[in-house]
């Protein structure tokens, strides 16, 4: 990682041109990657479906949270695209989302 100067003498990492993948996603995203609305996000974590973390001011909700919801609450023979959460503009992969394997 290279880092760039900028005012005050401080640095920060320079900026590349792969967007980093994100760890955690905010009520909305969760909703949109799993194709539900935000109240159901809030009925799931309501009722100790979804376990988002509390450490900032809003809950966000790790990529792997929704990824063990969706193993533990999936049929036994569904396998989860790779690259599901790839993002807000960003398409899977895979051509088979949402097919079962």
């Amino acid at each position: 990682m290279s880092l760039v100067r900028y005012d005050g003498g401080m640095t920060k990492p320079a900026a590349s041109s792969a967007s980093p993948t994100k760890l955690a996603l905010s009520r909305h995203e969760a909703a949109q990657a799993l194709g539900v609305s935000a109240v159901t996000i809030d009925r799931l974590t309501k009722r100790g479906f979804l376990h988002p973390s509390r450490a900032t001011r809003r809950p966000i909700y790790p990529v792997k949270e929704l990824e063990r919801f969706l193993r533990e609450t999936s049929p036994n023979d569904y396998q989860a695209p790779t690259d599901h959460f790839a993002g807000p503009g960003r398409q899977a992969e895979s051509s088979n989302v949402g097919e079962a394997v």
